[in-house]
């Protein structure tokens, strides 16, 4: 049942633009791994891959990256969730937590879940879920491509940012 409502989930994100909070729909990531996310924030699921062009792949990306930012450098706890597609129908769904770590830190925890289309029999194979957990975000700035002073800096486009483990290696960049 679980999983048909995490399909159901997907399908429904996939469809829709709309903000997609566990208060509104028991058909999100966070209840589907049993996080309890009463008062965090929802941030938008965002849908990007193959079905989509390169520029609003870009966009759903900066949008998850400044609210990622914004609520890690705010101390805010908050979701947000980014949905990449490929041409042969696997996908994969990062959802991002800010909250409260250990000893006072603000961390980010990275879920995972990967969806696989089985080829041979049809519908998808078992899901590999994982998670880590950043300790630390740090904001590098990217060089603009067309490096007009106007733009350099400005914006989720102008940087990306890094999520570091407890031994400062990069477990994503976003």
């Amino acid at each position: 049942m679980r999983d048909v409502l995490l399909i159901c989930g997907c399908v429904w994100a996939l469809l829709s633009v709309q903000p997609v909070c566990a208060a509104q729909t028991p058909c999100t990531a966070a209840v589907a791994i049993d996080r309890d996310v009463y008062g965090y924030e929802c941030g938008a699921t965002k849908v990007g891959g193959f079905v989509s062009p390169a520029s609003t792949i870009a966009l759903a990306q900066s949008e998850v990256r400044a609210f990622v930012w914004e609520h890690y450098q705010s101390k805010k706890r908050a979701f947000v969730s980014l949905i990449l597609q490929t041409r042969e129908g696997d996908h994969t769904d990062l959802t991002f937590y800010i909250e409260p770590g250990g000893e006072g830190r603000w961390v980010v925890v990275v879920a995972e879940e990967q969806y696989q289309r089985n080829r041979r029999k049809g519908g998808f194979l078992p899901k590999r879920h994982s998670e880590q957990t950043a300790v630390s975000v740090q904001r590098v700035d990217s060089p603009s491509s067309n490096k007009e002073p106007a733009t350099i800096g400005k914006g989720p486009k102008a940087y990306y940012l890094e999520l570091l483990d407890t031994q400062g290696a990069v477990l994503q960049r976003l």
